[in-house]
């Protein structure tokens, strides 16, 4: 079971202005409101993408990922959104087992929008961001239950960023070369469910770092990410569940009581 989440749109809506601390970030440089150009943008809306369908194979989407990373349970939906009318929903239910794939996860699923993009020394850096929201009709587990990130890899198949929510309320930040499962390098509390947050990743290729805000806000400093590829492969949003009944936390936890949800995806290159 996952909440209905419609009577938190309204709240999220009236928000348009920017707030006092992404202006102080912009004035500072750090979040930039300048024109970008743009690599790649989606908010899922029509006429491309068919509330129901499966993302998957709609506008350039991978279909090419194995079985166990549950291609069919990213879904265009139209029963809730950050802005306009659709976004995408990967419920836990929807969510089949690795088998042990996946460890420490029980299941995952990885939805990838190839990218190919040439990072130039105009354009040396690069941002990835989403308005993301984990629906659920139950608390904060006291770990990493269920969660949700946007990531970015190079051609040389690093991940040179990834950012999430999870269901203990925490926004986390993972450095280059963590393996699954690895606590997050940055963490911060404090994080609603069942509301939509902007997850934001700055790639400075310039100075081989990444940094991660979560509404503005910066989870730490910029972390090291050096690569020698100055290919952009691809973004993606992943979903991650730890086994039901995990007994590395506390509670009687299933991810059927669980959903991940995306809108506004974007790719951008600046200086």
């Amino acid at each position: 079971m996952y909440v209905d989440i419609k009577k938190y749109q309204a709240s999220n809506r009236k928000c348009k202005y920017l707030s006092p601390i992404v202006l102080v970030l912009a004035l500072a440089g750090v979040v930039n409101t300048a024109q970008a150009q743009t690599v790649y943008s989606t908010s899922f809306e029509r006429s491309k993408f068919l509330g129901g369908e499966q993302l998957l194979g709609v506008d350039k989407w991978s279909e090419a990922i194995p079985p166990f990373l549950n291609a069919p349970a990213a879904k265009i939906t139209g029963d809730a959104s950050r802005s306009g009318e659709q976004s995408i929903i990967v419920r836990g239910e929807d969510l089949y087992t690795s088998a042990g794939i996946t460890a420490p996860y029980d299941a995952v699923g990885s939805y990838r929008r190839p990218l190919d993009f040439t990072i130039t020394a105009e354009n040396p850096k690069i941002r990835v961001e989403a308005d993301v929201l984990i629906s659920t009709n139950r608390p904060k587990t006291d770990d990493q239950f269920f969660s949700l990130t946007i990531s970015a890899r190079s051609g040389n198949g690093e991940i040179l960023g990834e950012v999430g929510i999870s269901s203990a309320g925490k926004a986390e930040g993972f450095a280059l070369g963590q393996n699954p499962g690895d606590p997050a390098a940055q963490v911060k509390d404090g994080i609603a469910l069942n509301r939509w947050h902007h997850l934001t990743m700055i790639l400075d290729t310039v100075n081989d770092t990444t940094q991660y805000f979560i509404d503005g806000h910066a989870l730490g400093v910029a972390l090291s990410a050096p690569s020698s590829s100055n290919i952009l492969l691809r973004s993606a949003m992943g979903v991650f569940a730890r086994p039901d009944d995990d007994t590395d936390v506390t509670g009687s936890h299933a991810r059927s009581n669980y959903a991940a949800r995306f809108d506004n995806f974007r790719v951008s290159a600046d200086n």
